[in-house]
């Protein structure tokens, strides 16, 4: 079967959707307004200068560790490009969380966290959707999505070009190298472990569920909207334990004040009582606590 035409690259961004007037009175809606901006702040289980000053320490160590001659290197992902593994290790920050409780759930659909900062570079990102075949059925559906002109997307399979096109390893690995980040339309997520392979959903581009449809029909306005999400979001899959390991940013293209408000963006997430300690660390420098709790 042939693949479906690529999406054409676009140059803008999704329109926000517009808000619903609201009718109620002026003086009820500016009285509301006052009392929210009023109430007291819901008080973070970390303040912001012990995020600042872990992260500081973080950056000096890999400034430092980058200077000294490269050590041999580390088993590599068979997934991953050696200029891949190379960046994650001397520029991205992830938060460690360990709970109180171990998740048994086993899943492999990745949670999405919405950030201030996105650390993607929108310039450079691409992006492969993967949806539901009966929502691709004319070069007239292509040419509508193309006509949004949204931004990072360069290609969209249907699930049947997945199942036909992508069925040796060379070509998964092939695809898994080609873009970015990748995106699913939700109604066919649980058919791609087995598209695509497990060993694709262990990599840092497991494929992430999106909603695209609205009354079952393709709708236009929630993918602009949901891909407009994933691109400033992070993602992780929940594991078998009670340590969970989420990317906040890179050290290289975001700065201090930014990668705090992401790591407390993950942290504000969780159920505070949930939460036995908290870290950050690059995947090159020690793991720094920045929280524990009072009680285990």
């Amino acid at each position: 079967a042939e693949a479906s035409p690529v999406a054409k690259k676009g140059r803008g961004r999704p329109r926000k959707e517009e808000s619903v007037k609201s009718t109620q009175p002026e003086a009820n809606k500016q009285e509301k307004t006052e009392q929210k901006t009023n109430q007291p702040s819901v008080e973070k289980i970390v303040n912001n200068e012990q995020i600042s000053k872990a992260i500081g320490e973080i950056i000096s160590y890999v400034s430092r560790e980058s200077n000294k001659p490269s050590s041999e290197s580390s088993k590599k992902d068979l997934f991953e490009d050696a200029d891949e593994q190379d960046d994650e290790i001397s520029k991205n920050l992830f938060v460690n969380i360990s709970t109180k409780k171990l998740n048994s759930k086993f899943t492999l659909k990745p949670k999405a966290i919405r950030l201030s900062h996105q650390f993607r570079d929108v310039s450079k990102l691409r992006t492969c959707i993967i949806v539901k075949d009966q929502l691709i059925t004319s070069n007239e559906t292509l040419e509508s999505i193309e006509n949004l002109n949204l931004p990072t997307l360069q290609k969209i399979y249907t699930i049947q070009d997945i199942k036909t096109e992508f069925k040796n390893f060379e070509k998964r690995r092939q695809l898994h190298n080609d873009y970015d980040l990748f995106l699913v339309d939700d109604n066919v997520f649980n058919i791609l472990p087995n598209a695509l392979g497990k060993t694709f959903f262990k990599s840092n581009k497991a494929p992430v569920p999106i909603k695209i449809t609205k009354n079952k029909e393709l709708s236009l306005e929630s993918l602009k909207n949901q891909l407009a999400k994933a691109v400033s979001s992070t993602f992780y899959i929940p594991p078998i334990s009670n340590n969970i390991v989420i990317k906040a940013g890179g050290i290289n293209n975001l700065n201090q004040d930014q990668l705090v408000d992401n790591v407390q963006d993950i942290i504000a997430t969780f159920n505070q009582n949930d939460i036995r300690a908290i870290f950050v660390k690059t995947t090159l420098s020690p793991a720094l606590p920045i929280f524990y709790a009072d009680k285990i």
